[in-house]
């Protein structure tokens, strides 16, 4: 196994996890190519992404390959209560009940849907009420996020999708963007 730690600031922390094999695990008629493969790959990073009074949100990124076409990626949110170090449910962190937001989500990710230019992306009522669980829920500075991961809403290419459902302020950002999820950042 080889493992890297990078720590971008105090508040993101990326692991990042190989499984390899030599040749010789591969096939026998590998032997002597001198070279390593990798056959799994997980990438983790979790970022603070809301800070407000003893409440905090961990939003984890999550993303794995294990051969095939395509890796999978994930992005959850967990909050946490600074004064007991316990998590704590969504409706305590936000002062929304998990009904609403739901609700909301299941509008927003909709309304989202119908306003992309390129129309790759769509969805129904039904499956977003099977899709959308507590744990697909973050909070950043702006507001409450749902996180729609690849062949959700979309194709593989359209990647994480990741919605405004519920503004702390401006209620204009609710049904778009909270922005890309991309490793690099």
């Amino acid at each position: 196994y080889v493992f890297f730690f990078k720590q971008q600031t105090a508040y993101d922390i990326s692991f990042f996890f190989f499984k390899q094999k030599t040749a010789y695990e591969i096939s026998a008629c590998l032997v002597g190519s001198e070279m390593c493969i990798r056959d799994r790959i997980q990438v983790h990073r979790d970022t603070v992404t809301y800070h407000e009074g003893t409440i905090v949100c961990v939003r984890s990124d999550r993303s794995g390959f294990t051969g095939g076409a395509h890796g999978t990626e994930s992005v959850t949110g967990t909050f946490y209560d600074l004064d007991t170090g316990q998590q704590v449910g969504l409706e305590t962190a936000t002062g929304v009940s998990l009904d609403e937001l739901k609700s909301a989500a299941v509008t927003a990710v909709l309304d989202y849907v119908a306003a992309q230019p390129n129309g790759t992306l769509s969805t129904d009522e039904d499956s977003l009420n099977t899709l959308i669980d507590e744990d697909r829920f973050y909070a950043d500075e702006n507001g409450v996020v749902v996180a729609l991961w690849p062949y959700e809403i979309g194709s593989y290419a359209d990647g994480v999708q990741l919605v405004y459902v519920y503004a702390f302020e401006d209620d204009s950002i609710v049904g778009t963007s909270a922005g890309s999820f991309e490793w690099g950042n």
